[in-house]
């Protein structure tokens, strides 16, 4: 179990030092401030409003009265208030903390296709009281508005207040200066109508996003206060830029929408317009698809299965309840004698739930690319969407590209970063007929699974699905196996350059969207991430953190780390820096010694950005 503890007993290193050189970029003269107005930048900024002898603090105290916009703790600060207000809606994540991780910890993690990002509160402020859209609040007879801006954040609100006759309104981190936004990924959401869960709601917040433009543009700021970064001097041409580049982005996805496939028409229609009003998007025409499986291959649910002449099998993946109780009956009808492997294409539970029991009960190996290895052993070291509470420990793991004989058939494995970064497909080649392709869930006849956000697609040429259609291309564009597609598809020449132009417009898109140095900054929600997500350890004991840490810029970058952990336990070295090459990722290793469960986080600072409890892990005692 997870305890309650207070903000103030967490950890020894709460904040990173505060300093503007922290900041998300440089902070403009605040010349124009008011002088009963204080503006210190920071990891968390901080906006502080002197009237007589009371302070109200904004994003970061000491103050009399504090305001939280959102339930998102890199936009929390110092908490020494007497008075903490925070959104009505995310109360629970200030006052239930423990319970909510506890929650998370041993259901939520799991199968989970709602797929919010998880940079809620880790400690309890039990003194929070909440706050709504449209109430009266007054400071020192003074009147702030309250405006529901959610986008960024699910229950996200917006101050407002008149001081020295000018006009501040704090989104928190609705917008940062330039129109940007931190990241793509905090965007996903469902859509009721039409009926779409989160994890296939590509930045479908985008709309609600919208609408709090809107609702700012008419509250008509002089100045807007975020959370992290400057202060933005001209609101308009930001609110502008922000919601310019999102419709960008969005047309660019949906025109490649893998999705598209598995939905009436009406349904595109539909999120198109909730999301671009007006606005067109380009589709790609479905690619060809062929619905006569050849001899060789059967479909059972979302499974494939391959027989050999001599009576040997291989199975695709082993998730859907129905699989194992179909090879029973196919291996009594005479169908096969000897299942010799199972392939899994990628980790989702869907996928994988029933894979280790399967390969036991039918004495088969289980095989699997290098790039997602680790997951299937020990999905509890990963904080990812879908994922199986059922390891899978033994593994025969083929290197990339790996060709083996099977039976008259020649098999190639290979990494391939589609639906997910840790991914694979297995090219089939059988002694007569055509290749076959299997790709996992990366593809279907209208183009790219990328819909979840937290998947980690990252985009631009060489990674993720680029990369995939490269390869796709090499191998001369053969058929494709989606185990969720019935038919077989395959896409022209013309349609897989199409969508690496896609992918390369997006990346440009997004190198504009976000403060930081590099498009797939803005969706890769694990570019930084702790080692493991969950453990269980014993009180007292000693374990290690690892930070593992993706450079997505185009440059060289030295991070700044900073280790916070609940106040009893050590850790000896708590700071460290590491400078990582492009594109590369590199891990650094922190011993700590435990002594309560918690969830200790990570922040990160490099070229002149920082950003407060990026990351986080869950440790749990035996």
């Amino acid at each position: 179990m997870l305890v309650p503890v207070s903000l103030a007993r967490y950890t020894r290193n709460c904040m990173m030092t505060r300093r503007a050189v922290f900041a998300l970029a440089a902070a403009p003269s605040t010349s124009r401030l008011p002088r009963e107005l204080e503006w210190t930048p920071g990891p968390v900024n901080r906006l502080r409003w002197r009237l007589g002898d009371s302070t109200l603090a904004i994003y970061s105290g000491p103050a009399d009265v504090l305001l939280l916009p959102e339930a998102r703790r890199h936009a929390i600060g110092n908490t020494e208030a007497r008075q903490i207000l925070v959104p009505a809606s995310a109360l629970d994540r200030f006052r239930r903390t423990a319970a909510l991780w506890n929650d998370f910890a041993t259901q939520g993690r799991l199968h989970d296709y709602d797929n919010q990002t998880t940079r809620w509160p880790v400690a309890e402020i039990p003194a929070a009281q909440p706050v709504a859209a449209g109430q009266a609040l007054r400071f020192a007879g003074q009147p702030i508005d309250v405006l529901a801006t959610p986008g960024y954040t699910r229950e996200g609100l917006s101050f407002g207040f008149t001081a020295g006759g000018q006009r501040f309104l704090a989104t928190g981190n609705l917008v940062h200066a330039g129109g940007k936004i931190l990241d793509l990924y905090s965007l996903q959401d469902s859509i009721p109508e039409p009926k779409v869960r989160g994890y296939h709601g590509f930045a479908s917040r985008i709309a609600a996003l919208r609408r709090s433009v809107a609702a700012v543009r008419q509250w008509r700021p002089d100045l807007i206060a975020p959370a992290s970064g400057p202060l933005i001097t001209n609101p308009a041409a930001a609110l502008d830029q922000l919601e310019e580049t999102l419709l960008r982005c969005y047309a660019n996805y949906l025109s490649t929408d893998a999705y598209r496939w598995y939905v009436p028409a009406e349904n595109t229609a539909a999120r198109a317009k909730r999301i671009l009003g007006t606005r067109s998007y380009d589709p790609m025409p479905f690619g060809e698809t062929r619905e006569q499986l050849p001899p060789w291959l059967q479909a059972t649910a979302n499974s494939r299965f391959i027989t050999a002449p001599n009576g040997h099998a291989l199975l695709i993946d082993c998730g859907s309840k129905p699989v194992p109780p179909q090879l029973r009956q196919w291996r009594d009808a005479g169908l096969f004698t000897k299942l010799d492997a199972i392939y899994i294409t990628h980790y989702h539970d869907d996928h994988t739930d029933y894979a280790a029991a399967t390969a036991a009960e039918f004495g088969a190996a289980v095989w699997s690319c290098p790039g997602q290895a680790d997951i299937l052993r020990e999905p509890a070291r990963f904080r990812l969407p879908c994922l199986t509470p059922n390891p899978i420990p033994n593994l025969d793991v083929w290197r990339h590209a790996e060709s083996r004989d099977w039976h008259g058939f020649r098999l190639t494995s290979f990494d391939f970063p589609g639906q997910t970064l840790l991914h694979g497909a297995l090219l089939v080649e059988p002694p007569n007929g055509e290749p076959v392709l299997f790709v996992g869930d990366s593809f279907t006849p209208s183009g790219m699974d990328d819909y979840c956000l937290l998947n980690r697609n990252l985009v631009g040429p060489g990674v993720g699905l680029h990369l995939c259609l490269a390869l796709i291309e090499r191998l001369g564009r053969p058929w494709l196996v989606n185990q969720h597609v019935a038919p077989l598809f395959r896409f022209t020449a013309e349609q897989v350059r199409f969508q690496q132009k896609q992918l390369e417009a997006r990346a440009a898109l997004l190198s504009t969207l976000t403060p930081l140095p590099g498009a797939n900054f803005a969706v890769d929600e694990q570019w930084l991430r702790l080692d493991p997500y969950l453990q269980t350890v014993a009180p007292g004991a000693k374990t290690t953190l690892k930070a593992i840490l993706t450079n997505h810029a185009t440059t060289p970058l030295e991070f700044s780390l900073q280790l916070h952990t609940p106040f009893s336990w050590s850790c000896q070295s708590p700071r460290r820096r590491i400078r990582v090459a492009p594109g590369q990722t590199a891990t650094l290793a922190f011993p700590v010694s435990v002594t309560t469960a918690g969830v200790p986080t990570l922040s990160v600072s490099a070229a002149g950005w920082s950003l407060h409890a990026w990351s986080e892990a869950i440790v749990r005692l035996a």
